[in-house]
């Protein structure tokens, strides 16, 4: 170990206590040291001129050697980011100079260990790099055959101790090779697999997913299955999130395949247990929501009927009563239809509609409901045509413009709707959207303030709202309609951009 510098403290008692540690004063002397010798660390004390540029010289000229610099132990976090900024420096550590010696030998010796780590594994992926510039074969004689690169051996252990199965087949389908996660999530051993085709691993009746998979990468083309149902021989059903790619030889013909599958069995399970408690937790939420907007009517209107009956004398008081009984029962009865739309059994008399006209129709009533600080936009790319209730459809509408006029708030924004047409039915999220003609499509765009990802995951939920007034039952009624007519709501959104809500409907043809 060679220490720069004049140390004194606890840096100059191990210079004079250990034989093994060595100091010099002038950075020259030093270099000179470094070239003749191979000292295990370098250790720059702070207190000579200029330490970091002395640090920066050691390691331009000593790319490998092990490099510290002590300091008292308060200035070391300054000490560490004055270090990231100095150019062509990398790998000094720092040790405090002030420590007492027993405590500064286990920081040195420890600082010494952590550069030969560095070291070895440094050596092993230059070693990985060369190999595989070289190529993966080595030149071997009769007298002694190849011995495996570095590179083939550490793929072959990545392959082994990995957490995902991997197995490799041959151009014909036969097993070549299968890692221990593979032989665990097969339920198989390795003499019952290699040199046996793939399905023979799988059950009778199991549909061939996996040897498809297999199959279908064999004609060139990587695949890929995030959900695949696998039956195996042993009668276990997994769930494998699964691909495929070839292997081609030197000529570039088929070699083989390699597949890599993950049994995410338990971790779907898991999601199905959270969904049906989600599930649980809205529908608690639902029943409570609905029975105190029901309780709270009634209470009015018992209220008001005992008003009545108590005073029948009174034609006023009577008339009053009977004024807000209706208006309860009314809004009851608005709580029944919204909650029956919510679950997509509302009744409604569908038509074939221009969805781009509907919108235009209500432009008038829309801008009478947008404050004049938000600029209301309604514009429309093509006119698709759905079958669907009007009434409900634009109910739809005026639901999401509210809430964008609500989500902006006192500020100035905008809000855009827009109709428009996908040709692409792939292009709807989710599989219940089943469109073969195309997708309608109206789009109400905001500038207010997005939405944070947990709230937006519950924005369809009903009684679920961010709102000072209202029952949160708005989007959740908008995407029952929208389920009733076959068609799907989404949202898109991020904290700070606004957000942006879709009305999805499957196209019909015209006349339809």
């Amino acid at each position: 170990m060679l220490v720069l510098g004049d140390p004194t403290g606890a840096l100059g008692r191990l210079v004079d206590e250990d034989d093994e540690v060595d100091a010099v004063g002038d950075l020259e002397r030093c270099l000179e040291r470094l070239d003749d010798e191979a000292p295990s660390l370098v250790v720059v004390d702070a207190t000579w001129e200029r330490p970091l540029s002395a640090a920066r010289r050691i390691r331009l000229a000593h790319g490998q050697v092990g490099l510290a610099v002590a300091v008292e132990e308060a200035e070391i976090p300054a000490m560490r980011s004055r270090i990231a900024f100095v150019p062509d420096v990398e790998q000094v550590h720092v040790v405090p100079a002030d420590a007492g010696v027993a405590r500064l030998r286990r920081e040195l010796v420890a600082t010494v260990g952590e550069v030969g780590r560095h070291r070895r594994v440094r050596g092993a992926l230059d070693a990985i790099n060369r190999d595989l510039a070289a190529g993966w074969s080595h030149a071997a004689s009769d007298e002694e055959p190849a011995r495996p690169s570095v590179s083939a051996q550490y793929l072959a252990a990545l392959v082994r101790h990995a957490a995902d199965t991997i197995v490799s087949v041959d151009a014909d389908g036969r097993v070549v090779t299968i890692n221990e996660a593979g032989l665990r999530t097969l339920g198989v051993s390795t003499s019952r697999v290699e040199g046996r085709p793939l399905q023979d691993l799988l059950a009778d009746d199991d549909e061939g997913g996996l040897a498809r998979l297999v199959d279908e990468a064999a004609t060139g083309e990587p695949q890929a299955d995030d959900e695949l149902l696998v039956r195996l021989a042993n009668g276990h059903e997994l769930l494998l999130s699964a691909t495929a790619a070839p292997i081609g030889d030197d000529t570039g013909r088929l070699a083989g395949t390699v597949l890599i599958a993950r049994d995410v069995t338990a971790e779907r399970r898991a999601a199905r247990r959270l969904q049906s408690l989600q599930k649980a937790e809205s529908l608690a939420t639902l029943a409570s929501g609905v029975a105190h907007d029901f309780n709270n009517l009634l209470v009015q209107a018992q209220g008001w009927a005992d008003l009545a009956r108590d005073d029948v004398d009174d034609p006023e008081l009577v008339a009053t009563a009977l004024e807000r009984i209706g208006h309860a029962t009314r809004r009851a009865a608005e709580l029944a239809r919204t909650m029956l739309a919510y679950g997509g059994r509302g009744s409604f008399e569908a038509q074939t509609l221009d969805l781009a006209a509907l919108v235009r129709d209500l432009e008038p009533l829309l801008s009478a409901s947008v404050p004049a600080k938000i600029s209301l936009e309604v514009s429309g790319v093509s006119s698709p045509q759905v079958r669907a209730d009007a009434t409900q459809l634009r109910q739809i509408v005026l639901n999401l413009v509210t809430n964008a006029v609500e989500a902006i708030g006192d500020a100035q924004g905008a809000v855009h709707v827009r109709v428009d047409e996908w040709a692409d039915a792939d292009v709807a999220e989710g599989p219940e959207l089943h469109a073969p003609h195309g997708i309608a499509v109206v789009e109400v765009t905001d500038t207010g303030p997005g939405i944070e990802p947990d709230v937006r995951a519950r924005l369809f939920e009903p009684f679920f709202t961010t709102k000072f007034t209202g029952r949160g039952l708005g989007l959740a009624a908008s995407q029952g309609i929208a389920t009733a007519h076959g068609g799907v709501l989404t949202v898109d959104s991020e904290p700070g951009e606004g957000a942006v809500f879709r009305l999805l409907l499957p196209v019909v043809t015209r006349g339809a």
